[in-house]
């Protein structure tokens, strides 16, 4: 016959403190990535209106540089777009 492992009650509020401490944790990471992405799209939104960035390219590694520049903007509104759409509503 085996025994079975039983927690006692220190035990329980022992795990509870580590969870509570790691959720913590995890609530100051994810606001810097939040932070992060904020400033990620702020910076697309000034660069997408900088006519400068968004005319017709004089040679050909101007037109490279602006296709890159083109998918990566087009990645980060995409992200965007799913992050507002995949998010419940805020009811603070």
């Amino acid at each position: 016959m085996s025994t079975r492992y039983v927690p006692t009650i220190e035990d329980l509020e022992s795990q509870l403190t580590t969870l509570k401490a790691e959720n913590e944790n995890l609530k100051l990471e994810k606001e810097k990535l939040e932070w992060g992405l904020e400033s990620i799209q702020e910076e697309v939104n000034i660069q997408a209106e900088d006519e400068g960035l968004w005319c017709i390219a004089q040679c050909a590694s101007e037109d490279y540089i602006q296709r890159g520049l083109r998918k990566l903007h087009y990645v980060i509104e995409k992200q965007a777009l799913l992050e507002q759409t995949s998010q419940p509503p805020n009811n603070n």
